[in-house]
């Protein structure tokens, strides 16, 4: 108040839209234009004494006059911009303010808040992106190719096309190098494999030779044995002497001990053989379970891989949209929402960019994609292998 340093207040509009005057009381404010305000605390305190202490001490009655009230808005409740702008927050409410106002306040519309990364860089990362999907495609691909080979011990290894768009030099490069992982890893087995039928085929030949021995040995005892009861006969009869159907019985007892050391190196020799014969086997089938096993992981591998290149797919259509949209300059035609608290309630207005606000107000802006068909084929997009 002019002249009465006391009474001067900020005077803040609380939620019910009431200013509370020092004398008076809450007086309507809400809605009401300034003028209209001021008469009414004017008239209402025009009829008011105020008690003011003098320098001297002595207290005395002042009597308000309506020139000395005056009214001034200080600050305005801020308006809240949601959405797609640069800057969404609290923004500071001017008299007459406009939506387009508000949002230029905020920054502008904002492409990049499509709820995705900048159209722009994000293609240029999403390309990248599908190139590093295409060369894993195509090399879980000729693997896979590359192992069914190995699966049925093919001779050579010819990679069947596959229908991805990438450099020849690079797929060239990457057929070439499993080709050389098929030879090299053939060449690997084949050598195990060799080097075990190699064992086979030296214990085969050493039980022939051990099987003949004991056939020869075994006659020489039976031969020995029949010598030695013909000598027994003819020392019985007093034909020979003793000391030489001895010598004779001990001939026939080393060969049935030689007889039967070779029967025991015969049935070690047999056993090594079986052994042998076990390991190949099991190579074998040690080595058809590693290749099924890397087959289905690199099934497995190649259905993740095809889902990625799908997706990134999508995402690269979406952002060839909203890129071109970009360069047009507008990129989303804006939907503009106020909301506004009334005595009613909040109420939901559309507006437009030359719509004006209220302090409090809070406005939504959602930008639109023109002609965003996600059915239609991404140009960036390739058929996954077969």
């Amino acid at each position: 108040m002019i002249g009465l340093p006391d009474l001067r207040q900020r005077l803040t509009i609380d939620l019910n839209g009431n200013i509370q005057v020092p004398l008076v009381g809450d007086v309507r404010a809400a809605g009401r234009p300034l003028a209209e305000v001021q008469d009414d605390v004017r008239e209402a305190l025009s009829s008011k004494y105020y008690r003011q202490r003098l320098p001297d001490g002595r207290d005395a009655q002042i009597v308000i006059s309506r020139d000395e009230v005056a009214l001034r808005i200080v600050d305005y409740r801020p308006i809240y911009l949601s959405g797609d702008v640069s800057r969404p927050g609290e923004q500071q409410f001017r008299p007459n303010m406009t939506v387009l106002q508000a949002i230029s306040m905020g920054g502008g519309y904002d492409i990049q808040r499509f709820r995705m990364a900048n159209p722009l860089m994000e293609s240029a990362e999403l390309r990248g992106d599908i190139r590093v999907l295409r060369v894993e495609l195509l090399r879980t691909e000729v693997r896979r190719q590359r192992l069914e080979a190995e699966l049925t011990n093919t001779a050579s290894f010819e990679p069947r096309p596959v229908d991805i768009p990438l450099p020849l030099a690079l797929v060239q490069g990457i057929l070439r190098t499993e080709v050389q992982q098929f030879e090299a890893r053939r060449s690997d087995y084949q050598a195990q494999l060799d080097h075990l039928r190699r064992l086979q085929e030296q214990t085969d030949a050493k039980l022939e030779s051990l099987v003949e021995q004991l056939r020869r040995e075994d006659e020489g005892t039976l031969a020995d044995q029949e010598e030695a009861n013909r000598l027994r006969d003819l020392v019985q009869r007093g034909v020979a002497s003793t000391a030489r159907a001895v010598e004779t019985r001990r001939n026939s007892l080393l060969s049935a001990t030689r007889a039967l050391q070779t029967r025991v190196q015969v049935e070690q020799s047999r056993k090594e053989q079986e052994e042998i014969g076990r390991r190949i086997e099991q190579f074998a089938a040690q080595r058809r379970d590693d290749v099924l096993r890397e087959i289905q992981e690199g099934n497995v591998q190649l259905a993740v891989l095809q889902a990625r290149h799908g997706a990134v797919s999508e995402r690269i259509f979406y952002s060839s949209v909203l890129r071109s949209q970009l360069v047009r300059g507008r990129g989303g035609r804006p939907e503009i929402t106020i909301v506004r608290r009334t005595a009613e309630g909040r109420n939901r207005t559309t507006a437009d960019e030359n719509s004006e606000l209220l302090p409090g107000d809070v406005v939504e802006v959602t930008l639109r994609l023109e002609h965003l068909d996600a059915s239609e084929p991404s140009s960036a997009s390739a058929a996954p292998p077969q």
